[in-house]
């Protein structure tokens, strides 16, 4: 009778109880594929268990009775089921692996494969993201994008040599670059075309062509062009006739963009009513803009 009780009981422990653990403990794929390959260590534990708690036969005498079999075959699913969760749990430990999602990152190691990516390296080395900041290597890199045909390092690199930072200062050649990209069709290089004129940096001075580039840069929605003009035309600045009421669209066009000097002028505009109609709500918040557009 103990022999078939201890039988009875192994056939649970393998049968029964592996699907049941399964069931009641979210246990991976991996994991169970791991159990699979290994079904002897937990028939051996499974045993084992068994063997410790009906080996003794003093202990097999008293379990003839049908109850007392049944209350401690109840009482050993549990602990079986504690002593598998331990095993399993040992199986499921996985190995982690490096995670490699963020492959933007710029080091000095980073390869550049066309224009887009020697223009990115040089931005990096101009800001010193991911590698200590240098003008100077950031020129290079530049200067091979511009060569390219890219207009973003066509611009920097002509600031560069506006600002000396890098390589030494030729507003001459500063002025080649940016004028070579606003031709090519960037708005930004177009506004500081026009400012270049207008002061006569790297070039001759030559006002009505700079307020054309302006108008090119703002017509592409450049904020900074459109800030230029509005403050030229409600001044009457750099040979444009003087007109509030015509400034203000560019203005508020500026402002919409997040301008600084338009947000704040707009602002108040508004606080004295002047074009506009006064209201101290609006004056508020576009003062509140201003405050906090980016420079």
């Amino acid at each position: 009778g103990a022999f078939l009780l201890w039988l009875l009981v192994h056939l649970v422990a393998t049968v029964f109880l592996k699907p049941l653990y399964f069931l009641f403990w979210n246990v991976s794929a991996s994991t169970k594929s791991s159990l699979s390959q290994k079904p002897c260590c937990f028939i051996v534990k499974c045993s084992l268990f068994t063997f410790l708690m009906f080996g003794n036969s003093s202990m097999m005498s008293r379990m003839n009775h049908f109850l007392i079999r049944s209350l401690k075959s109840f009482l050993l699913l549990p602990l079986m089921l504690l002593s598998a969760h331990s095993f399993i749990l040992s199986a499921s430990v996985e190995t982690p692996t490096p995670d490699n999602t963020n492959t933007n990152t710029i080091t000095d190691t980073t390869p550049a494969h066309n224009a887009e990516d020697q223009y990115r390296l040089g931005r990096a080395y101009a800001r010193g993201e991911g590698v200590t900041q240098s003008f100077a290597i950031a020129g290079k890199w530049y200067l091979k994008a511009a060569d390219a045909g890219n207009l973003k390092a066509m611009h920097n690199l002509g600031i560069l040599f506006l600002t000396g930072q890098g390589t030494l200062k030729n507003e001459a050649e500063g002025y080649r670059w940016i004028r070579k990209a606003a031709d090519a069709g960037d708005p930004g290089s177009a506004y500081l075309t026009g400012i270049l004129l207008i002061k006569g940096e790297g070039v001759a001075k030559n006002t009505s062509e700079g307020v054309g580039w302006l108008r090119k840069a703002a017509d592409a929605g450049n904020a900074d062009a459109l800030a230029r003009l509005g403050q030229d035309t409600y001044f009457g600045d750099d040979g444009i006739t003087k007109d509030p009421k015509a400034a203000l669209p560019l203005i508020q066009a500026a402002a919409e963009k997040g301008n600084p000097w338009a947000c704040d002028t707009l602002g108040q505009l508004y606080l004295r009513g002047e074009g506009v109609p006064k209201d101290e709500i609006k004056a508020d918040e576009w003062l509140a803009k201003g405050l906090h557009a980016n420079p």
